[in-house]
């Protein structure tokens, strides 16, 4: 059982930890934001751009897939942010899980985990 000191002091951590992940949680909604215009910007470029030269086939087709190489790099780090996203919105709804507390031989401070 926990006394009064142990409960404040895992009330202000827990505070702590909440402020934090809303913090991190609005960085992140931002960046999600960020990303899903680079890929709706880049899909809209890669075919305002797209010209086909007849005579330099080969040239057109590098260039095309450089720009969707370019498009699936953004949509691959949209989705990374995404998922990151998601994972900041579970540990919101349930911010504390519990708590480790270590003691090593021989010495007096613990450490908390």
């Amino acid at each position: 059982m926990m006394n009064s000191k142990d409960w404040d002091l895992e009330q202000r951590r827990l505070a702590a930890v909440t402020s934090q992940i809303q913090i991190e949680l609005a960085e992140m909604q931002r960046i999600v934001q960020d990303r899903k215009s680079d890929v709706v910007g880049g899909r809209q470029q890669f075919w305002d751009e797209m010209t086909i030269d007849v005579n330099d086939i080969f040239e057109t087709s590098v260039s095309i897939e450089q720009q969707r190489k370019l498009v699936a790099a953004q949509e691959t780090s949209y989705l990374y942010a995404q998922e990151s996203l998601r994972k900041l919105e579970r540990q919101a709804d349930s911010p504390y899980f519990g708590r480790l507390d270590f003691v090593e031989e021989g010495e007096a401070s613990v450490e908390q985990i």
